[in-house]
């Protein structure tokens, strides 16, 4: 007769570790998307404001685009 809410109560304690490890996954998603989207927006405005494209190898701009990365 213990059986069934044992079961449940085994059941209920497993749904929410899922659900807690499934929260911590995309948190964790979500900050990765969100620094990857920093990063490109940087490197675009090195390109589009900051000359990135036609600047010469040991030119300020380059120096600035590697440390970031």
């Amino acid at each position: 007769m213990l059986i069934i809410p044992i079961t449940l109560a085994v059941i209920a304690i497993v749904v929410e570790f899922i659900e807690r490890k499934t929260d911590r996954e995309l948190n964790i998603d979500n900050q990765r998307e969100r620094l990857i989207q920093n990063y490109f927006d940087f490197v675009s405005k090195l390109i589009l404001e900051n000359d990135l494209k036609i600047s010469e190898p040991n030119d300020e701009v380059r120096e600035i685009a590697r440390l970031k990365h």
